[in-house]
């Protein structure tokens, strides 16, 4: 089967070859395409400071400007990475201090390692004062681990948990659409910025990718937590971060798949937990030996 390219930003549903860069582009349309399909009137705004894995990130969202534009998605690079954070923080005060003309804006970060360990105050401040009820904000961060382009090797999960903010690790390049949908989801439930690691091998790769709207659409819980921003703040905000938006996030991943079973034996004996590219490496290694895993389902 050949695939057009020329359609892989215009086109929401269908399959798509796709780079994981290409791919970060593609979900920023997906998701004002999904708020239209839910009745919201959102814009979107992407910026950050480029470096490997993500060094190309900025020329490709460049590249669409059109399109982007023409969906309300506004691009700008930034002067570094901790500016780029407050900038979209500065998006989930929508409505505070003069009226609004859409009812939301997500905000998309990006940038690599050393890029988070240089904006953890402006990453801190971001969960104090949370996110936008139809804003949200993911935080795609390239993580090198086998120091291929950096001065030292670095892995950004044990950060951001330092700060409550949730970790996304996708395996694929459809799982970085899929994931990065139900990230921006949780984002707007839990008033949390949501983080997306990409390492090399997602970034680089290209893949055939098969977006379901329909299916990938978030599952938003009945129960309502008291996590969005506000102003003023109150010295309530710290601990409301313990007792509605880490609580919020559990409750939204209880009714999303982040987490699921994809392989399920018959006569289990051993049961193996894998995330990102550790779950493809531990299916390759299988098939290798062999060892070929039942599909769960």
């Amino acid at each position: 089967m050949t695939f057009n390219l020329n359609d892989k930003y215009t086109s929401s549903d269908g399959k798509f070859v796709l780079s994981g860069i290409q791919a970060i582009v593609k979900l920023s349309l997906l998701q004002k395409e999904i708020d239209e399909r839910a009745g919201l009137k959102t814009a979107g705004y992407v910026t950050g400071y480029r470096g490997s894995p993500l060094g190309g990130l900025d020329k490709e969202f460049m590249a669409q400007m059109t399109l982007l534009t023409s969906n309300q998605i506004k691009f700008r690079a930034a002067v570094n990475e901790d500016l780029a954070v407050a900038t979209v923080q500065g998006t989930q005060q929508l409505g505070i201090i003069s009226p609004a003309k859409v009812d939301g804006v997500f905000g998309f970060w990006y940038g690599k390692g050393p890029g988070v360990d240089r904006s953890g105050d402006q990453f801190k401040h971001s969960s104090f004062f949370g996110t936008a009820k139809y804003g949200g904000a993911l935080v795609i961060a390239g993580d090198d681990h086998a120091n291929k382009s950096s001065v030292i090797p670095h892995e950004t999960g044990p950060a951001f948990a330092t700060w409550n903010i949730p970790v996304i690790n996708p395996a694929t390049v459809e799982d970085l659409l899929r994931l990065g949908l139900l990230g921006i989801g949780l984002s707007r439930y839990s008033g949390l910025f949501c983080a997306v690691k990409v390492i090399t091998n997602i970034a680089d790769a290209f893949q055939t990718v098969e977006v379901n709207l329909n299916k990938w659409k978030p599952v938003i819980p009945n129960k309502k937590f008291d996590v969005n921003i506000r102003w003023p703040e109150d010295i309530q905000a710290e601990q409301r971060i313990f007792d509605e938006k880490l609580p919020a996030v559990q409750e939204f991943l209880k009714h999303n798949k982040f987490n699921e079973i994809t392989h399920n034996a018959t006569n289990k004996e051993l049961g193996i937990i894998a995330v990102g590219k550790s779950y493809v490496d531990t299916l390759t290694t299988l098939q290798k030996h062999n060892i070929v895993p039942e599909k769960h389902g």
